[in-house]
């Protein structure tokens, strides 16, 4: 009998537009809560929806077999000097498929306008992205004011 090689499942990333948004958000924002429990709570899972469908921020997912494994949500920032794309929330199980897509996101949003990318999260990342072109450029630090 002969022996089957395994295939490796296909694995798609995009951009996901504001008119296919209540077609893909049920499968995606379950990751999207994994972001979004990390870090001070400053906005909520129905708060980045709203802001989805209001196009103020933009969300992103790569699929293997329609089956969401990284989800990402960007926000577009206008500084005085420049304009950056901030990576806002980064959620999932395979962090070398996103890392394989940033630059989709860096490509969009050079298209945009866009200066530079920005992320702010856990320490960890410094160490994931410094390979991928990424610099320490700050820290940032939070403190609970009224709990």
């Amino acid at each position: 009998m002969k022996q089957q090689k395994r295939r490796e499942p296909e694995t798609t990333f995009e951009g996901i537009p504001q008119t296919s948004l209540m077609e893909r958000w049920g499968k995606v924002s379950p990751l999207l809560v994994r972001a979004l429990e990390t870090g001070p709570r400053v906005m909520g899972l129905l708060d980045v929806f709203n802001a989805l469908q209001r196009r103020e921020m933009q969300l992103w997912a790569a699929f293997e077999n329609d089956f969401p494994v990284v989800a990402a949500v960007t926000q577009l920032v206008n500084w005085p000097q420049a304009r950056a794309c901030e990576i806002l929330l980064l959620a999932g199980d395979h962090r070398e498929k996103w890392i394989e897509f940033e630059q989709v996101i860096s490509e969009w949003a050079e298209s945009e306008g866009c200066d530079h990318m920005q992320i702010t999260g856990r320490a960890g990342w410094e160490r994931v992205l410094k390979d991928h072109g990424w610099t320490r450029s700050a820290v940032q630090l939070t403190k609970g004011i009224a709990e």
